[in-house]
Order: structure tokens, then C-alpha cells, then sequence
């Protein structure tokens, strides 16, 4: 006994889904996992028809400024990246001077909170909006800026619509 609506089937539709998931490890989706210090954690973009996903994660001991790369978008197509979210964990006294999407074109600010400190660590995490458009062969980043040198992990994940050029 399985689902019943006109064109839709649970076959199909759970297929997807369970492919969506084994192409990204499970590694990639819970940032709280960490490679270990000075590495990039990385996956391949996951796109569904045209809805575009990206998750990186760096560890790191950065100075005042850190900047994470993404995937350039692939030739032929413009990525208009609509979402981005990130977790943000950084030694027990780090302060985040500046939080940004950037592209050749234009940058928004992303704005962190500081949801929590245990272990001499501090938590942030930013979930934003946003309206960016990135061409063929460019690649997004995110840049953070402390206000003092910091230990940190980075993870975010960037969300949009991948267009025919």
C-alpha cells in the first residue's frame, strides 16, 4: 500500500530522493562533523532539474580574514543564488567583524548570531535571503572577517536556480 495521487509515484519520486542523498555523504550535511584543521571539506554541487545546492566546509586557523570558494558555475549557465547558510564555530573570545557572499558583480552581507559558547568555543550560525548573480566560469565565496586572529570552522551552503545563459 504506497501513496495514491494522479502522476505521482513513490517509486520514482523515492528514487530521487535517495540518490539526492547518496551523492552528498553524510560528512557534507552535518557541519558540525570536522575535517581535520587547514582542510576544505567539499561536494560536488547537487542540482535537480534547474534547483542548484552547495555545501563547504573549511577548518582553519585564519587571520583577521578568511574566504571560502565555491564551485565556478559551469559554461553556459548563470547561477542566481537566492539562499545561504552558515554554521560558524570559532574560539571562545572570536568576534565576526564582517560576514559576506561575494561575486564578481556584487556581494550581500550575511548576518551571524551568536547562538551559544561551551568549551571556549562560540557558535554563530546565519541564515539569509539573498539576490546574486553569478556567471559562467565565476565562483561565489564567502568571506568573514574577525575582529582578532581565530581558530574556526566554516560551513555554508548556498541554494539557487542554475539558468541557461
Amino acid at each position: 500500500m504506497g501513496l495514491r495521487y494522479p502522476g505521482f509515484s513513490c517509486t520514482r519520486v523515492c528514487a530521487v530522493v535517495a540518490g539526492l542523498f547518496a551523492v552528498v555523504p553524510a560528512a557534507r550535511i552535518h557541519p558540525q562533523s570536522l575535517a581535520p584543521t587547514g582542510m576544505v571539506a567539499t561536494a560536488a554541487p547537487t542540482v535537480a532539474k534547474s534547483f542548484y545546492q552547495e555545501y563547504q566546509q573549511i577548518v582553519q586557523s585564519c587571520g583577521n580574514v578568511c574566504t571560502m570558494a565555491f564551485t565556478a558555475v559551469p559554461t553556459g549557465k548563470v547561477l542566481i543564488i537566492s539562499h545561504v547558510s552558515c554554521f560558524v564555530t570559532a574560539d571562545g573570545t572570536a568576534q565576526i567583524l564582517d560576514h559576506t557572499l561575494v561575486s564578481r558583480y556584487g556581494w550581500s552581507r550575511l548576518i551571524p548570531m551568536l547562538i551559544g559558547t561551551a568549551s571556549r568555543r562560540r557558535y554563530f550560525h546565519s541564515s539569509n535571503k539573498v539576490l546574486e548573480i553569478v556567471e559562467a566560469g565565476d565562483a561565489p565565496s564567502i568571506y568573514i572577517a574577525w575582529v582578532s586572529r581565530t581558530s574556526m570552522t566554516l560551513g555554508c551552503k548556498i541554494a539557487g536556480r542554475l539558468q541557461p545563459a
